[in-house]
């Protein structure tokens, strides 16, 4: 194996601090500032083009590639925050998280608990979980869905259903989920609301649940049956009947898969 000669490393490190440089947001717009070091890495100017404006021009192009990445992963919270705060706190978090993976679309797995971790209103917090989820479950892969309890074998109660890997339970204490954009900020509901957000062929499914509907959903996820059925009695007290129900609902949308 060929050793990859000496100067590279020495210019891979200064490119990466050159890209990593965040863009300047002092006079109202986001604009290059190339650090000192950028002089170093000896890049030759051309006929009619300035060394420095095209280094400017590759290091602003970079940032919006991530920020546009955020932008389109995070619409609800871009939105509501606003995208000049939203780009800013996108710069701040790339700085703490950079890119790592060859898949620039990765960069925004660890953003909602970033925005948690920082304290944003919890609004926030909540329309960036929502959308978090939405990207989530715009890559979920094929599965094929249990059947339910036909022909199963032995003690039902013993059975460890997987979740599907389209749905998943998100709360809210704003009008997110429903929310258009417009002019006005997502209204307050007068008590949470639970929802049941499912990936289909054409986009997104709201099912509203009971509370305790999405906990037995959760429970179910974590622990056999009997298990998670007893869980939940001593948090709630269902009747049976309801829990039937919620069960039969589950099967009926497809939220388990088959192993």
């Amino acid at each position: 194996m060929r050793q990859p000669p000496a100067w590279l490393s020495q210019f891979q490190g200064l490119f990466s601090e050159v890209l990593r440089t965040p863009l300047d947001h002092c006079h109202g717009t986001l604009e290059s500032r190339l650090p000192p070091c950028w002089s170093l890495l000896e890049v030759r100017p051309r006929s009619d083009r300035e060394a420095a404006a095209g280094v400017a021009d590759y290091h602003r192009q970079y940032w919006f590639r991530l920020l546009t990445i955020l932008q389109k992963d995070f619409s609800v919270t871009a939105r509501i925050m606003g995208l000049w705060s939203f780009n800013l706190w996108a710069q701040r978090y790339l700085l703490e998280v950079p890119p790592r993976a060859y898949d620039l679309g990765r960069i925004r797995l660890s953003f909602a608990g970033f925005l948690k971790d920082h304290g944003l209103p919890l609004m926030l917090a909540q329309a960036a979980d929502l959308d978090d989820a939405r990207a989530t479950l715009m890559m979920a892969p094929d599965f094929k869905p249990w059947a339910g309890l036909n022909g199963v074998v032995g003690d039902p109660g013993q059975i460890q259903l997987k979740a599907a890997p389209h749905w998943r339970i998100f709360r809210e204490d704003w009008a997110l989920a429903a929310w258009d954009a417009g002019d006005q900020v997502p209204m307050k509901h007068e008590k949470p609301k639970v929802w049941l957000m499912q990936k289909d062929a054409e986009g997104f499914m709201y099912y509203a649940l009971v509370p305790f509907q999405a906990r037995l959903y959760e429970l179910l996820n974590e622990n056999v049956m009997s298990e998670a059925v007893l869980k939940l009695e001593r948090e709630a007290r269902p009747e049976p009947a309801q829990v039937q129900n919620w069960m039969a609902l589950s099967v009926r949308w497809g939220l388990w898969a088959a192993e």
